[in-house]
């Protein structure tokens, strides 16, 4: 809690700017945390992670309870795994029982929507959470009060270039609805995720010469052929102009080859509909935080509503093995990057 504030205050949220996908809304609870829908499955995840992955997830931070009587100042009070309702967590304490599973992608599903962003191509100016982020989420009121708290692994970029990658060739969760996952499967085969085990959900680059962002939407995105998503991940990585950023790329391809190897070892893990969270610091002259000779850059496996691993308790048969869908999408990306590279090194 801020400075000053008193527990019956709360904290004042503002909707997030830099957020590129999905589709529920994301709040700012401070510089360096978000505020995120609670989802039962997600949340266990996240209690009961690995060390081994952290480095590569963003951190967790806790919950609050986000009060929407006021649409103008909208509030978000600390509270503790206890003070949350069974509602709130019978996904976990009643161990995925079909009921409880059913009763929870109902609440999930009730969440989607099928009215499409704005394509935005228009200019965006970069002054923070004030600034409009029309096109980018929706604005409908909030289908949750419980929210967790996570790390913005955005915070220590100035004006960051970001790319979200759905992950994997399965994008359907263990108990999905027999509508749920066909339409999913319908989904991925009429988009890359068949192909590649990855397409695109949203971005936004950073033009220097402009000093604004450019964004797509994963409206747009999902349009994209295997060619397409080449081109718009090159673009991604050349900052606004039409120049690669070859040390941001050798910096991602670095952080894949780690997380590919983390990912080979969690055997029985199933990343579904999770995705990639690409960043890297679009302003050139910035005096980032952390600044070295290499370029700040980040990537973070976000989204994890659908995860599957032994540690959650349910009870399907386990799977085997690592996930195949979820490499398949890794090694297609570091493939692409490095064919940038050295295509760029014999210019």
């Amino acid at each position: 809690m801020d400075a000053g504030e008193s527990p019956s205050s709360g904290t004042i949220v503002n909707e997030f700017f830099h957020r590129v996908g999905g589709h529920n809304t994301i709040y700012l609870f401070d510089e360096t945390t978000i505020c995120k829908a609670l989802l039962p499955r997600e949340f266990y995840f996240y209690k009961r992670l690995k060390n081994s992955l952290r480095s590569f997830i963003p951190d967790y931070k806790g919950i609050v309870k986000i009060d929407m009587k006021d649409e103008e100042r909208i509030r978000a009070y600390r509270v503790t795994e206890a003070d949350l309702s069974a509602t709130d967590l019978d996904f976990t304490k009643e161990y995925f029982s079909p009921e409880i599973v059913n009763d929870i992608y109902k609440k999930e599903e009730s969440c989607d929507t099928s009215k499409s962003d704005k394509e935005i191509n228009q200019q965006t100016t970069s002054k923070g959470p004030e600034c409009s982020s029309q096109g980018l989420a929706d604005t409908d009121k909030l289908e949750y009060s419980a929210y967790i708290l996570l790390e913005n692994v955005s915070s220590k970029f100035i004006n960051p270039c970001i790319l979200d990658l759905k992950m994997g060739t399965r994008q359907h969760g263990d108990t999905a609805s027999s509508v749920k996952a066909q339409k999913q499967m319908e989904r991925t085969k009429s988009t890359t995720s068949s192909k590649l085990g990855v397409r695109m959900c949203g971005m936004q680059i950073y033009s220097e010469a402009e000093r604004a962002f450019r964004r797509r939407d994963k409206y747009y995105c999902r349009s994209l052929s295997v060619e397409g998503f080449k081109h718009h991940l090159y673009e991604f990585l050349c900052n606004g102009t039409d120049k690669l950023r070859v040390d941001v790329c050798i910096d991602f391809l670095q952080r894949l080859k780690e997380m590919k190897q983390v990912i080979e070892e969690h055997r029985g893990y199933r990343f579904f509909s999770s995705s990639l969270l690409f960043i890297y610091e679009g302003q050139l002259d910035s005096p980032s935080k952390n600044r070295t000779n290499k370029a700040d850059i980040d990537i973070r496996i976000i989204d994890l509503a659908h995860t599957t691993c032994d540690r959650l308790l349910h009870k399907l048969p386990p799977y085997e093995g690592p996930d195949e869908g979820f490499l398949k999408g890794l090694q297609n990306i570091y493939d692409f990057l490095y064919e940038f590279v050295e295509r760029e090194r014999k210019i």
